[in-house]
């Protein structure tokens, strides 16, 4: 097999090595052959089959929405970011 050396900025790399290095591989062939569907349809998007338990949790927490005992997303990172000192943006992705 031939072997590719790509030169990638610090927070591509580091972003790269959550992946397994058979996932790495699959991403870069996806990448350079346009062939998305390899990542649409890999293993880690499979989605479980849910349990009654899981349908009754959902629905709690729909039955929470409903009844306002939620808090908004932006108001949950902004309690994140506070706490762990990070800023908006600091993302690597």
């Amino acid at each position: 097999m031939p072997i590719l050396t790509i030169d990638l900025p610090e927070t591509a790399y580091q972003a790269a090595l959550e992946y397994s290095p058979e996932e790495r591989v699959r991403l870069i062939a996806a990448t350079f052959t346009g062939d998305k569907d390899t990542l649409i349809r890999s293993e880690r998007d499979e989605q479980p089959e849910l349990s009654e338990e899981d349908y009754a949790a959902i629905g709690r927490g729909l039955e929470d929405i409903k009844a306002g005992r939620t808090e908004r997303g932006s108001v949950v990172m902004d309690r994140i970011r506070a706490k762990y000192g990070l800023r908006k943006g600091n993302s690597p992705f």
